[in-house]
């Protein structure tokens, strides 16, 4: 499985963490994000999520967007007490409209650009985003 970024993914998780009440665990981030029952939680970690779900996580860690406590079950990586960093907020309430979010999309299409780095996403989000206070 090639491991390239979502950004509609991203987009999820930091929506799903936002609106969380208290401090998610990847399991619960994962089964809102995916929209699983909790029947279909299983508890064996290396089957319940999938790679690029993790891979996201852990990028969205290394770009600061956000924090949780770090350890490991059964050699596999486990992420708890997930909150948003201050940048995280930030993102997640500049994307949060479907709107901003739309014309973001729209921007890379019409650039002809299939993928955009994060700071450019909250360029135009945050560009977008107050364009709509002007107006």
């Amino acid at each position: 499985m090639k491991m390239i970024r979502d950004m509609d993914l991203v987009r999820r998780i930091l929506l799903t963490i936002r609106n969380w009440e208290g401090r998610p665990d990847i399991y619960q981030v994962y089964a809102s994000v995916k929209n699983l029952a909790a029947e279909d939680h299983d508890p064996d970690p290396i089957r319940f999520m999938d790679d690029s779900f993790h891979y996201h996580m852990e990028i969205m860690i290394a770009e600061n967007l956000i924090q949780c406590s770090h350890g490991a079950v059964d050699c596999f990586d486990e992420f708890f007490d997930i909150v948003l960093t201050w940048t995280g907020q930030d993102l997640a309430s500049n994307i949060a409209n479907d709107s901003v979010w739309n014309r973001v999309h729209g921007k890379m299409r019409s650039s002809g650009l299939t993928a955009i780095g994060f700071e450019l996403i909250k360029k135009f989000a945050t560009e977008f985003t107050a364009q709509q206070f002007r107006s």
